[in-house]
């Protein structure tokens, strides 16, 4: 009786481990999707510039899911001040969570008028947004 009995305990732990882990799969497709964006470093060089000179923005970013799929994220980027207002990017892509970096340039025009300028980042994944300001100075 008991050479019975050591055979059947694993044999049913195996089959209540692998209904178990089938069941779980199953139960992710309905659980809210939770998305997480932190921002790891925001770099912009140089930050006064003038008419002509290239601007480049760097910012190390982790994200994060409950889920372990490729996510779509949303970027755009913008410059805005003294009533004037760019659009240096719209992109959209696909990432899956871990360390990501996202780097842009642009060469400031040569009508933009001397003064203080905002350099705005926002990221939008599924219901949850995460903007970043920096500054930049244009002079002449």
């Amino acid at each position: 009786m008991k050479r019975k009995l050591k055979w059947i305990i694993p044999l049913l732990l195996i089959i209540f481990f692998i209904f178990g882990c089938a069941q779980i799969k199953e139960m992710e497709k309905f659980l809210p999707l939770k998305v997480h964006i932190e921002i790891k470093s925001h770099i912009i060089s140089p930050q006064v510039a003038k008419p002509g000179d290239k601007i480049k923005q760097e910012i190390h970013f982790i994200l994060s899911s409950s889920v372990k799929k490729e996510l779509s994220l949303k970027e755009s980027v913008v410059v805005e001040g003294k009533g004037i207002k760019i659009v240096l990017l719209k992109r959209t892509t696909q990432k899956l969570p871990g360390e990501h970096i996202s780097l842009v340039e642009f060469i400031i025009p040569e009508d933009l008028p001397s003064g203080e300028y905002y350099l705005i980042t926002t990221f939008v994944v599924e219901n949850i947004e995460k903007t970043i300001k920096g500054k930049i100075y244009v002079r002449r």
